[in-house]
């Protein structure tokens, strides 16, 4: 997955968006690809997308709201909160652990 640093239009609370690819040699699908290339082009517009039979659809805003009013939080931080203490920092971890066997 790529994790994308995303905010809703009427929100000022920025969100984590995990957006999938294929692994190396595996297999896409069509809401994998598209959802990819809605997040490069929310890079530069805002737009909402909805999913449909196969794919996501993307809509652009007729008008185009001010830029978001992005937070002074570190994308670290960010994923420290969105991931509330699920994150493996060590190799201490206990999921590390018993990836290793030695729990």
């Amino acid at each position: 997955m790529t994790l994308h640093l995303a905010i809703e239009r009427h929100a000022e609370k920025p969100f984590v968006w995990p957006v999938k690819r294929p692994i190396a040699g595996g297999k896409d699908n069509e809401f994998w690809r598209s959802a990819r290339e809605i997040a490069e082009r929310a890079k530069t517009v805002w737009l909402r997308m909805s999913a449909n039979e196969g794919s996501y659809d993307t809509y652009i805003s007729r008008v185009q709201p001010p830029d978001p009013v992005w937070t002074e939080v570190s994308f670290s931080e960010i994923l420290k909160i969105a991931f509330k203490g699920r994150l493996i920092n060590s190799k201490d971890h206990p999921v590390m652990k018993a990836f290793w066997g030695e729990e």
